[in-house]
C-alpha cells in the first residue's frame, strides 16, 4: 500500500518511492522514482518541487490572513458588545439616580 498526502489544489506526493498514482476510476499509473505529481488532462504530469512549495506557501498565507481577518472580526464585535453595555449602564445608573 502506497501512503499519499494530498497537496493544495491537487497536488499528490507520495510517501513510498513509487510517487505518482493516478486518483479515480482511471487507469493506476505509476511513475518509478519520487516526483510531484499533478493530473493534467487526464495524464500525471511531474512537477519541480519549487512550484509545490510555492503553492504550498500561497496556501499557507491565505489561511494566515483569513485567521488574522477573523480574529479581527471577533475583537470589534467584542469591543462594540462591550461598548454597548457599558453605555446601557450608565444610562441605566443616571436615570434611577
Amino acid at each position: 500500500m502506497y501512503l499519499q498526502a494530498l497537496r493544495p489544489e491537487g497536488w499528490i506526493k507520495s510517501v513510498q518511492s513509487k510517487s505518482c498514482l493516478k486518483r479515480g476510476n482511471k487507469k493506476t499509473t505509476w511513475n518509478k522514482s519520487r516526483h510531484n505529481c499533478k493530473l493534467s488532462r487526464g495524464y500525471l504530469t511531474t512537477i519541480p518541487n519549487a512550484k509545490v512549495l510555492s503553492e504550498i506557501f500561497v496556501a499557507t498565507v491565505v489561511v494566515i490572513l483569513i485567521l488574522i481577518v477573523v480574529v479581527v472580526v471577533v475583537v470589534v464585535v467584542v469591543v462594540v458588545v462591550v461598548v454597548i453595555v457599558v453605555v446601557a449602564v450608565v444610562v441605566i445608573v443616571v436615570v434611577v439616580v
